[in-house]
């Protein structure tokens, strides 16, 4: 099954950055798992991400936190990952 999710990041510019630099990389292990994200960039004062319409507000610890909380975020909004491999 294939998941497609809309991450909405709005941030400072170092931290959209920083946070499209980490999609670039995870993006081949969500697609791996069947998860397609679709990413729209807005520029403001503090890091706010919206999953799958759920808000979260902080810089992920790093790219990992960031690829736990995008399958977290889409296992709870129904999405059935593929656990290929």
């Amino acid at each position: 099954m294939n998941s497609r999710l809309t991450l909405r990041i709005c941030a400072p510019e170092y931290y959209v950055y920083t946070l499209t630099e980490w999609i670039k990389y995870i993006r081949p292990t969500l697609e791996e798992l069947g998860v397609s994200v679709d990413v729209s960039v807005g520029r403001c004062g503090s890091v706010v991400l919206v999953i799958c319409g759920r808000t979260y507000e902080g810089l992920p610890d790093n790219e990992g936190a960031l690829l736990e909380l995008i399958l977290s975020v889409a296992e709870k909004c129904g999405n059935r990952l593929d656990a290929r491999g």
